[in-house]
């Protein structure tokens, strides 16, 4: 298959050698099971099935994780060591999280806890939105920064780095 339109995997450890070569900060970006999910269901249709059939959607969730921890397995065994981790999962937008607390302590945080715990101190969430709802629950799942701390969604950078810029990462 493509990785992007790059034929093979030739291409990828080319440009992970030059990196290595040249003391560069290696950094894989990918979605998250929830964005994944989403991107191919479209939001309505999968906050809609969050509600109606939540075991459908931990079903499709639990695929998706394994098969992104296979991929991070398969790239430690080929050598491409990655410093850090930037996780897409656009879990909120301007007026708050696209569901309720419950709803993701419920369906997604056990999902996020187990791939962020894989991934370790050195990776950043980005969700789109308004983030003070979301923050306390992500910061339990795991997260070891956010991205981005949007203004024009309504959010208040200096209340969330006296809130939290002592234990997370915020840009």
């Amino acid at each position: 298959g493509s990785w992007f339109g790059y034929p093979d995997l030739a291409f990828y450890r080319a440009r992970y050698r030059k990196a290595e070569e040249h003391r560069k900060f290696k950094c894989l970006v990918f979605r998250e099971p929830y964005e994944c999910i989403r991107e191919i269901m479209g939001t309505d249709t999968m906050l809609l099935s969050m509600a109606a059939d939540p075991d459908l959607v931990r079903e499709m969730l639990r695929w998706n994780l394994d098969i992104t921890l296979q991929m991070l397995d398969m790239l430690d065994r080929l050598g491409l060591i990655m410093d850090g981790y930037w996780v897409w999962g656009d879990i909120a937008y301007n007026k708050g999280m696209f569901f309720s607390a419950e709803m993701y302590r419920e369906l997604l945080m056990p999902f996020h806890r187990e791939l962020f715990q894989r991934l370790g101190d050195a990776m950043i969430y980005h969700t789109d939105g308004f983030v003070h709802d979301c923050l306390p629950l992500l910061l339990e799942a795991g997260i070891k920064g956010i991205n981005p701390i949007e203004i024009k969604a309504g959010n208040d950078f200096f209340r969330l780095v006296q809130e939290y810029g002592s234990r997370i990462v915020l840009t």
